[in-house]
């Protein structure tokens, strides 16, 4: 039978950024992988630091993206088994590490696994960074990854070669119908692709950092 290219990417040439249901084609990653890996703020810059928060089923991974120059510069994900406080002090490390950026952490369920009330976890990490931007995600998160993806398609951004973590969670992250609406996630872990989206939202929200500190903001409710 006749196959797509992306079936062939992945059932012959066995390469990872190949998910059949992929929201974005091998290529077009490729294309925008160009961008500086930044470790920490460069004069005049200006960043978004996004923290996707897990601890015990997943990761805490966190991400930066450079609105200077609208690139992805850096990934990493901290040891599973984390805990929040040092979790917190991390995220708060980069904040600083970054210019002062404006910082947000999907809460979604508390960053739990829904185990707890939101606001256990999650004032660790108000307490610990400026003005975070608590972001919980629900049925709306569409609305965010359709964005990304049509940057991703028009090379619209830039992702640094050595964020090999997010470029190989994009090229496993899926979209499949169920019923009257798609579901979005990674074929394995989805966690730095999960914080990118976040500081994407933070970019098209107007996130700026303000003296050097984080501005305030409500809690966003995707």
């Amino acid at each position: 039978k006749d196959l797509t290219r992306r079936q062939i990417d992945q059932e012959f040439d066995c390469l990872p950024t190949a998910a059949e249901y992929g929201c974005f084609d091998p290529d077009d990653i490729t294309a925008i992988s160009t961008g500086r890996w930044q470790e920490s703020g460069e004069r005049g810059h200006t960043y978004i630091v996004f923290a996707d928060l897990g601890r015990v089923r997943d990761q805490c991974a966190i991400v930066v993206y450079d609105l200077t120059e609208n690139t992805f510069c850096y990934n990493m994900v901290l040891p599973r088994g984390t805990k929040h406080k040092e979790a917190a002090r991390i995220l708060r490390q980069h904040q600083d590490l970054f210019n002062g950026a404006a910082t947000g952490a999907d809460c979604t369920a508390g960053a739990t696994g829904g185990h707890s009330k939101p606001d256990e976890t999650i004032k660790l990490y108000r307490d610990a960074v400026i003005g975070l931007h608590p972001v919980y995600w629900s049925y709306q998160k569409e609305e965010a990854i359709q964005s990304f993806c049509v940057n991703v398609e028009q090379h619209a951004m830039l992702i640094a070669p050595q964020c090999t973590l997010l470029r190989d969670q994009m090229g496993t992250y899926e979209a499949k119908k169920k019923g009257d609406r798609t579901e979005y996630n990674g074929i394995g872990p989805d966690d730095v692709m999960t914080a990118a989206l976040g500081a994407w939202l933070g970019k098209k929200r107007g996130w700026t950092p303000t003296n050097g500190r984080a501005t305030a903001d409500i809690a966003q409710t995707l």
